[in-house]
């Protein structure tokens, strides 16, 4: 199968390629290639370049045996990965479920239950960065 035998337009109209085979299992990705464009392309309009770069990444590194990490080095990979601020965490949460990475999604929601855990609501709320009149920061 090619290297880039799928090209997806995100959000900001950037094209990437992938291999198709790192994202068959996604519902939204076989619906969007019923209806792609006169240059073969997907439209994924939700899933910025930034993230679906990053969810890429993962998916590749993930499924490519050539890497050759050890688990342990593996592991730690995956942690690092998800280092990243609060708003790109959700982003990369919400894309990698549209994208059928349960892995990825998974490690990420318990990265956000680890940061909740043992929070007062008011600190919940920062951590989310919600307002409310019933919160009090």
């Amino acid at each position: 199968m090619a290297l880039n035998d799928l090209r997806i337009r995100t959000k900001d109209g950037e094209v990437l390629g992938t291999r198709d085979s790192l994202f068959e299992k996604s519902q939204v990705v076989q619906e969007a290639k019923k209806v792609s464009d006169q240059e073969g392309c997907i439209s994924l309009n939700k899933i910025t370049s930034n993230i679906l770069r990053r969810i890429i990444i993962w998916a590749e590194k993930c499924e490519d045996a050539s890497y050759d990490l050890d688990n342990n080095n593996m592991e730690a990979w995956k942690d690092q990965f998800l280092d990243v601020d609060n708003e790109t965490l959700f982003q990369i949460i919400s894309a990698a479920d549209d994208l059928h990475q349960k892995e990825l999604v998974n490690r990420a929601i318990t990265k956000v239950a680890r940061g909740i855990s043992d929070k007062s609501a008011p600190e919940i709320a920062k951590y989310f960065n919600l307002r409310s009149k019933n919160v009090h920061l």
